[in-house]
């Protein structure tokens, strides 16, 4: 929380919006999804750790079923990217409904700053069926300068987008 992203994204802005702030006993797989049900999370604003932790503590989950459970979830995450990328259809809220209700219910954006957000891992958890929005900013920038928002068509999730100010008026 000594970051200017956290602080004033995580931290000022909830405060000033009237919206509580979930903090997990510790930056673990486990103690994440706990906060993630148990706070009705909505949105996770964090950095690149926290969403790996999360990844690889579902990951850990499928593998601990098997291999065929783990071949199974492999392939469906593939076909929810794939779909997504090529004809623009958002199916894996549906397809990881059941990982979904268990990981996060209430869970839906994904916020990222920081430092540099793993491209395959940003797909991998939009093919989950989660929005991922990726930032990038300096503390002489308060914090934000530049955007990639979860609304794209096809998002660039290898970019941190386009300056800030570009997202109020696009025809710059």
């Amino acid at each position: 929380m000594y970051h200017v992203y956290p602080f004033t994204i995580g931290t000022l802005t909830p405060l000033t919006l009237r919206v509580p702030i979930i903090l997990p006993h510790a930056l673990t797989g486990p103690q994440i999804i706990r906060a993630l049900r148990e706070g009705e999370v909505t949105i996770i604003i964090g950095v690149p750790r926290v969403y790996r932790a999360i990844y690889d503590g579902i990951e850990a989950q499928i593998a601990g079923r098997g291999k065929i459970a783990a071949t199974l979830f492999n392939g469906v995450l593939n076909a929810s990217n794939g779909l997504h990328r090529r004809v623009g259809w958002r199916v894996g809220q549906k397809l990881f409904s059941p990982l979904r209700a268990v990981a996060g219910p209430h869970l839906r954006l994904l916020t990222s700053g920081g430092s540099a957000l793993a491209p395959d891992l940003a797909w991998k958890l939009q093919g989950l069926g989660w929005d991922i929005g990726i930032g990038y900013g300096l503390t002489e920038t308060s914090p934000i300068l530049t955007m990639n928002l979860p609304n794209d068509e096809v998002p660039r999730l290898g970019s941190v987008g386009p300056a800030a100010d570009r997202h109020r008026d696009p025809d710059r």
